[in-house]
């Protein structure tokens, strides 16, 4: 018989530190942190809620790279630019995201008015995520987020938090648990999807059924009466010719 030692090693971390295409590490206010840079494992968001086997490599090399070619040009002083332009085009990319996901996005639906009423809706994390979600006229009153799906320990545990990013946030766009990713990216599918229900019926009343009944009818007077003009123009033509 032969025996070997066996224990469990760390395979990949997911999340952590963010960062923008220079690899500039952005504090939680979406700004540039002048001359810190970051790449590998220990940034967040690059790969978003999982990763292929051995994209990890490329991860540390490319990002690896970008870091110090940055870091060696920060040195020298030659992108001091860059550092101080990055922080708002950070924002205006979070807010082209939030833009082009409308349907995920909290800041597309939190101006409009709701419909007030409790919406639910679900999707997958690590199993199904059911989300509650009750609107005043302006704002979420309430969320109740059943993770009874997930697992116990970690997507359970996220619930709480969850609850109250999305409260805080009132909407979807909610930073989310780190370790829970699976977990509270559907808690932003299942948020924005309640909000969008919540937001249907108020974007239908702009265009009532009644107006456009209303237009059909006149449309159909206007009509009866050119052709009841057109009528009455024949029948006197004759008229007249009969009189010359």
């Amino acid at each position: 018989y032969y025996a070997i030692k066996v224990q469990p090693g760390i395979h990949h971390t997911m999340g952590g530190i963010k960062i923008n295409d220079m690899a500039q590490v952005i504090n939680t206010d979406g700004n540039v942190i002048e001359g810190l840079f970051a790449a590998g494992e220990v940034t967040g968001g690059v790969h978003g809620n999982n990763r292929l086997g051995g994209n990890a490599v490329a991860d540390f090399t490319i990002f690896g790279r970008i870091a110090g070619s940055s870091a060696a040009s920060y040195a020298s002083g030659e992108m001091p630019a860059i550092a101080e332009e990055e922080s708002a085009p950070a924002e205006e990319a979070e807010d082209a995201v939030s833009e082009e996901t409308a349907p995920v996005e909290a800041s597309t639906v939190a101006g409009a008015m709701y419909v007030p009423g409790t919406y639910e809706a679900e999707a997958t994390g690590m199993g199904k995520v059911k989300v509650s979600v009750t609107v005043d006229e302006n704002s979420i009153t309430d969320v109740v987020i059943d993770g009874s799906g997930e697992t116990p320990e970690i997507g359970g545990k996220a619930v709480e938090t969850l609850t109250e990013q999305v409260l805080a946030a009132q909407g979807a766009e909610i930073d989310g648990v780190a370790g829970a990713s699976l977990t509270s990216s559907a808690v932003r599918k299942a948020v924005a999807e309640a909000l969008v229900q919540a937001t249907a019926p108020a974007e239908t009343a702009e265009e009532p059924a009644p107006a456009a009944e209303t237009e059909k009818e006149d449309a159909i007077d206007e009509a009866a009466a050119v052709e009841a003009a057109t009528e009455e123009t024949t029948v006197e033509t004759p008229k007249r010719q009969w009189l010359f």
